[in-house]
């Protein structure tokens, strides 16, 4: 029992080591993602719930968005909450850490199935510090549900072999991998427990591993339903975005290279696609797993021979997924079926790699039984075109190129060595051992670039100019230029301040909202600029049309711009015309012949509503706020405190979603859009004072079904505890 238990015992610790030098000195990562995205995501999510408050709604970016709807927010994932409990920099790495010790114990598990404890072991540590796994710490809800993926499996294959086994822990792994932020994974593990329970006809155990699943995760799963049905998702990415990430089938090679890095920049290989920097798994990995699918061919054993080709084949299957965008036909019908709808293909990379460490496990298990002729003729063929890819492919005058050749060639030299000439020493309990430790360090080398880190800042440059009710956009005509100045108020970064931007790096935008903001960023329709409340102008232009103003402010090629022209984000109209249907309103809107500055479109019509809709609305300036410049913007709520001048109306210029409400003075009234694009509210003459608050029906029904879920989950382990205790005395 212990020899069982100490593999697992060890990679968890084996995981904090990558992480070790950043805890220490207290900083975060810093490679890519992290510092734009999704650090200021983790950081305003975490300081809303200290707050007390349940992010419902992003009022700082776009023009508003749903922000609980996102499931990389993981808001009810429980490793998440890490972030409640401990310092944000130290909660951020270990957050990070935990992911690659569960699946490394996950991968373990699944492996032993098929191997040895060594063999699985070496196919664990080959998979949780490849190079694939760490290229997802930058995009860490894709590494939150990834890491469950093994898991799944094992419990999956546990339940077909075993149809006494509760379906709840399969329904609850499932479920975690959806709250853990990436739905393509989860989707993807859900159609593999299907098919795999299906096959062996086990109905029940289907629909309740489904069941269970659904019903832990609804409360995150409906509201993005309802989030992506109404978004440019529906009708799928342009194709050059969403295909643009595809993987050319040469570039698996790269499996063998590492990406070590002499100079301590990440300098990637040249392959086709990077949103995968690195598919390091080492010599040893490629080798074994090798050997291991040919040898499928002439095993003597027929359920390990099922077993190899399944893995075979579902590698194949993700080999040409990753490629089919590049070759025409394919990438026609994957436009038929919108599966251009995914972003980044190459996403299916890492299950190639966990097929592969699963391969080389088994592999290494049956290193014995392999003829001297079969080792020699692996071994050659893998370095063969391996290295010639590598030399064709690489500038051989650089000393990053120079240290990755070289741990190439001492791959090849000592590990073919020792694979073809002492297979029997490598399947013993100490050359695995001594192969292990080899591959680890190994990879914790290649993977260094990918943890590059700096100290956790939460405040950005401009922060002290671009404070206010107002938006910002940023404005950039030549490629590249300003980029510093970009990168410190891309993105997210602007949460940390909880200043206004007019765009957002939302994975998923509403059609109507993404419209309006590339009509406005267009430069034909400064209207829209102005009743955005973008009144910052951030630019690599030294001159704007009339109207926008040269504050004097400039950084590193960037200026400040203001713009005269912009409403304030809550401002007061006294008239207004009907709008039939709303998305008829929005589309006149966003007509060139329509100014939206002089008009005001309401739907539906309230009964007090003008029919003298040809006068103008009463100028921004009309509305006075009493207490401070701005209304006051939450992530669930927002309030204005105004003096309305006379009867009218009150525009919020947040994005009009289902799922808004309005109390003025305390009173429920009905929500009314505004031009088809804005929420708005009928208001009395006088001080007033006016809350919106936005609550979806689609949360709401999903928090009651996950709580129910949870509560019958509770009930049951308890039940099943007290019955244990009482058969124990």
């Amino acid at each position: 029992m212990i020899r069982r238990r100490i593999v697992p015992i060890l990679l968890a610790p084996l995981a904090l080591v990558p992480f070790a030098c950043m805890l220490v000195r207290g900083e975060v990562p810093s490679f890519r993602d992290h510092g734009s995205y999704f650090l200021p995501l983790r950081w305003h999510t975490a300081m809303a719930l200290r707050a007390g408050e349940l992010p419902l709604w992003n009022p700082w970016n776009g023009l508003g968005e749903p922000w609980l709807s996102n499931p990389q927010t993981a808001v009810f994932y429980p490793p998440a909450w890490i972030f409640l409990a401990m310092p944000f920099p130290a909660a951020y790495v270990l957050f990070l850490a935990l992911h690659v010790a569960i699946l490394g114990v996950g991968a373990y598990a699944l492996f032993r199935r098929w191997a040895a404890p060594a063999a699985a072991a070496f196919g664990a540590v080959a998979l949780m510090l490849s190079g694939p796994v760490f290229s997802l710490l930058d995009v860490n809800n894709n590494l939150a549900s990834f890491a469950w993926f093994p898991i799944v499996i094992r419990l999956a294959l546990e339940r077909r072999d075993d149809r006494s086994r509760s379906v709840t822990p399969l329904g609850v792994a499932l479920a975690l991998m959806f709250l853990g932020g990436e739905p393509f994974y989860a989707a993807i593990a859900a159609a593999m427990v299907a098919i795999a329970l299906l096959a062996g006809r086990d109905w029940r155990g289907t629909a309740g591993a489904g069941g269970w699943a659904a019903g832990l995760a609804a409360v995150q799963v409906l509201p993005f339903l309802s989030w992506i049905s109404a978004s440019d998702r529906t009708s799928g990415l342009d194709p050059g975005e969403a295909f643009r990430h595809s993987m050319a089938a040469g570039d698996w090679l790269a499996m063998v290279m590492s990406t070590a890095s002499a100079t301590g920049r990440f300098e990637p290989l040249r392959i086709e696609q990077q949103f995968i920097p690195s598919l390091y798994l080492g010599l040893p990995t490629v080798v074994l797993a090798l050997a291991a699918g040919l040898g499928s061919l002439r095993t003597e054993r027929p359920e390990k021979k099922r077993v190899l080709l399944v893995l075979l084949l579902s590698f194949a299957a993700i080999l040409l997924l990753a490629a089919a965008p590049r070759l025409p036909l394919a990438a026609d019908a994957l436009l038929t079926l919108r599966f251009n709808a995914i972003r980044y293909p190459a996403r299916v990379v890492p299950l190639g790699a966990l097929l592969v460490a699963g391969l080389a496990a088994i592999g290494l298990e049956r290193v014995r039984s392999e003829p001297l002729s079969w080792r020699l003729g692996i071994t050659l063929s893998i370095v063969g075109l391996a290295g010639l890819r590598f030399l064709t492919s690489e500038p051989l005058d650089q000393p990053t190129t120079a240290l990755r050749f070289g741990v190439f060639l001492a791959w090849s030299v000592v590990f073919g060595l020792v694979y073809v000439a002492f297979p029997r020493w490598i399947v013993e309990r100490r050359g695995a051992a001594v192969l292990i430790v080899l591959l680890a360090a190994d990879l914790l080398m290649a993977t260094r670039p990918l943890l590059g880190s700096r100290e956790h800042r939460t405040s950005v440059v401009w922060s002290e100019r671009l404070g206010g009710e107002s938006r910002f956009v940023f404005v950039r005509d030549r490629a590249g230029s300003g980029a510093r100045a970009a990168e410190t108020i891309g993105g997210y970064l602007n949460l940390y301040d909880r200043i206004f931007a007019f765009e957002t790096a939302a994975p998923v935008v509403s059609r109507e909202a993404l419209a309006y903001v590339e009509a406005g960023m267009s430069g034909r329709r400064d209207d829209l600029i102005d009743l955005a409340a973008v009144r910052w102008i951030l630019t690599d232009r030294s001159v704007l049309g009339p109207g926008y103003r040269f504050t004097g402010a400039r950084r590193e090629g960037i200026r400040l711009f203001e713009n005269a022209g912009a409403f304030p984000q809550v401002w007061f109209s006294s008239r207004a015309s009907e709008a039939a249907d709303p998305v008829e309103s929005a589309a006149r809107l966003l007509a060139e012949s329509f100014d939206p500055r002089s008009r005001l479109e309401l739907h539906p019509s309230p009964e007090s509503l003008s029919e003298s809709p040809s006068e103008p609305p009463s100028e921004p300036g009309g509305l006075r706020l009493v207490r401070g410049r701005t209304p006051l913007f939450g992530p669930r709520r927002i309030v204005a405190l105004i003096d309305a001048p006379a009867r009218g109306w009150v525009v919020l210029a947040q994005q009009a979603l289902g799922g808004w409400r309005v109390k003025v003075d305390g009173e429920r009234r009905a929500i009314l859009v505004a031009n088809g694009m804005f929420v708005a509210v009928e208001v009395e003459r006088g001080r007033r004072t006016i809350e919106w608050s936005w609550v979806p029906i689609p949360f709401i029904a999903g928090a009651l079904v996950s709580a129910i879920a949870v509560s019958w989950l509770t009930l049951r382990s308890f039940f099943a505890w007290r019955m244990s205790r009482s058969l124990e005395q």
